[in-house]
């Protein structure tokens, strides 16, 4: 389950998503969230087995933050609200590497981003209970 902020909610449980009614689709930073939550989904999808939930949520960062700068890019002068916070600057750094053609990610920068994750509290809980996700194609 995802919370976002306080009135809008994604939960990616059950391989089912389930998106708030407050959500606004016309807006690019929730649709970066719905883009995290569908690479979850992807990942699951591929059927890659065990996989470190830092480095699953890493690679959802990722590509959330990758979406807002291609958007960005494309759209030059638009202001979109960036979420906020060590994880999300971790993962733009990344971004901004991806989006201007450099898809080899400097091991520092992925090994940041991770550091940024395993270092909040509620993902440290999450990864002391359950360390590993499991990704079985469903």
């Amino acid at each position: 389950m995802a919370k976002y902020w306080d009135d809008i909610w994604i939960l990616l449980c059950d391989d089912e998503l389930v998106v708030s009614d407050k959500l606004n689709m016309s807006s690019v930073s929730d649709q970066s969230y719905i883009i995290h939550e569908c690479t979850h989904a992807h990942l699951d999808y591929r059927n890659l087995g065990q996989m470190q939930r830092d480095l699953n949520e890493a690679i959802c960062y990722t590509a959330q933050h990758t979406w807002l700068a291609a958007f960005d890019k494309a759209n030059p002068g638009h202001k979109v609200a960036l979420p906020q916070g060590r994880i999300h600057a971790a993962a733009r750094n990344i971004a901004n590497q991806v989006i201007v053609g450099k898809y080899n990610v400097d091991p520092r920068l992925a090994q940041a981003l991770r550091h940024e994750i395993r270092s909040d509290p509620d993902y440290a809980k999450a990864i002391r209970r359950h360390p590993t996700v499991t990704s079985d194609g469903v």
